[in-house]
């Protein structure tokens, strides 16, 4: 595998995306090549900001951009907010104040949409058979310090690498090994990118084999219903308040 950081201007309110993407992309690229965009210069693009100084109060704006939350007080320190936003756990439904000036950046409003649009700009530009696209965010894991990379949306290849049904080295069948290729792409692409200053919100992977390119519409079976997932008693009996987001 070989991920490839790749620098840009700095990204401002409004600026169109695909600009960006031609004046930044190299030439050429290979068949296979993942690119992936930090969703943060796609929400400057779509304009998915708020002025910070037009927000009175942040958990209001939380709760707005949040399918479910906390309240602030169930949190130790009260230090963030809790909220599930697009199926995933994340703090503050993902809004962010780092390197974006006055503002508060908000996800984008459907970030598999942003990622089928780059897709098809990306396929008609290089002409290429084989190409996969995913937005980029950050967040914390439980019992853990720091942040990795996860995805808010992907296309253009299958998320998950089916085990089931195949044989392990002594030879006994899988019954439920299946890998999570879209949040792995993501975590080692916000790795290059960085979490700073580095102005490289765009990774390029490529030379990876074990990606299944196909121009299926994701979510199918990636997505695990609430009730349903493994992780289900640490989080169903929480006092979850529904959000804003429709």
């Amino acid at each position: 595998m070989k991920i490839l950081a790749i620098p840009t201007k700095r990204v401002s309110v409004g600026d169109i995306l695909f600009d960006i993407l031609a004046s930044s992309l190299p030439a050429t690229l290979e068949e296979g090549t993942i690119v992936c965009i930090s969703s943060k210069i796609i929400s400057l693009c779509e304009g998915r900001v708020k002025k910070i100084s037009d927000v009175q109060k942040k958990d209001d704006l939380i709760i707005e951009e949040s399918d479910y939350y906390l309240p602030r007080s169930y949190t130790p320190g009260s230090y963030v907010m809790h909220t599930i936003r697009d199926g995933i756990l994340m703090s503050s439904a993902g809004i962010d104040a780092s390197n974006s000036g006055e503002y508060y950046v908000l996800l984008p409003n459907d970030s598999y949409s942003s990622a089928k649009e780059i897709y098809l700009w990306l396929k008609k530009r290089y002409a290429l058979s084989s190409v996969g696209v995913v937005i980029t965010d950050s967040r914390s894991m439980a019992f853990r310090r720091g942040v990795v990379g996860i995805s808010v949306g992907y296309y253009g290849f299958s998320a998950l690498n089916e085990y089931r049904g195949t044989s392990d080295l002594f030879g006994r069948k899988m019954k439920i090994s299946r890998a999570n290729v879209v949040d792995s792409l993501a975590s080692a692409s916000v790795l290059a990118m960085g979490e700073g200053n580095e102005s490289t919100p765009i990774a390029l992977i490529s030379e990876f084999d074990k990606v299944n390119f196909d121009i299926q519409e994701p979510l199918s079976d990636f997505h695990v219903p609430y009730n349903e997932d493994i992780q289900a008693p640490f989080f169903l009996h929480a006092p979850w308040k529904k959000g804003g987001k429709k």
